[in-house]
């Protein structure tokens, strides 16, 4: 399931998929974006962000806060990071978490505030 938002002109994307394909993701969509995969009673997280957003957005960042949701850790780079955990029944909870910080780091850049 692949949710695509809109933010002010910056598009992002969240997904829970069966196999990420991080070369399919930055070819055809260049905002950032971040995957959960389930496999084995496992967790996998990726998350990817463009060189040119790298001052919005973080793709470390993100990990590091959606990892603990569903009982693991990560951690990388700003523009590449990957995660995981063992908690498949928040898998949900990682996806909206995501979301919501890309949403909060583009309204910040903005200068706007967030809508509720």
């Amino acid at each position: 399931m692949a949710r695509l938002s809109e933010l002010r002109a910056c598009r992002m994307l969240t997904a829970s998929c069966s196999k990420p394909s991080l070369t399919l993701l930055k070819t055809r969509f260049d905002g950032p974006h971040f995957s959960c995969r389930e496999k084995e009673g496992r967790v996998a997280l990726i998350a990817s962000v463009p060189k040119a957003l790298t001052s919005r957005y973080q793709a470390g960042k993100l990990i590091q806060e959606t990892a603990p949701l569903v009982g693991g850790k990560g951690g990388g780079r700003p523009e590449l990071a990957q995660g995981g955990g063992t908690d498949v029944t928040k898998i949900d909870a990682a996806l909206a978490r995501a979301k919501e910080l890309l949403a909060v780091a583009r309204l910040k850049k903005a200068g706007a505030s967030p809508r509720r």
